[in-house]
């Protein structure tokens, strides 16, 4: 049975950013439960289907603005692609080949 993934772009609602760039069967429910622990609730504003490479390549082509784990800074590069995505207009192509290995940092 082939399960179908999204790759998901949430931030806290009314908000620019922090936003988080994620992988799930079904981002709603994934984004509610992530809400729980966050002090702001999350809001999905771009998904596309994908896997876990297309997920780091995601990740790879916002190293420059890695906050820690799957969160990003906002940036216009990513309100780009974000709208590119919305619109139906975004290619796979626009990403990294061979996404590097993010090392995420953890909290002290």
């Amino acid at each position: 049975m082939i399960v179908d993934q999204q790759v998901y772009f949430a931030r806290p609602i009314g908000m620019k950013g922090p936003v988080k760039i994620g992988l799930s069967t079904d981002p709603d429910k994934r984004v509610r439960d992530i809400s729980r622990y966050s002090p702001f609730e999350l809001e999905i504003i771009a998904r596309i289907n994908g896997d876990a490479l297309i997920e780091r390549r995601f990740h790879a082509a916002f190293e420059e603005s890695h906050i820690r784990y799957e969160w990003f800074e906002w940036s216009d590069k990513l309100s780009y692609f974000v709208a590119l995505i919305n619109d139906g207009q975004f290619s796979r192509s626009f990403l990294p080949r061979k996404p590097k290995v993010l090392h995420y940092r953890r909290a002290a």
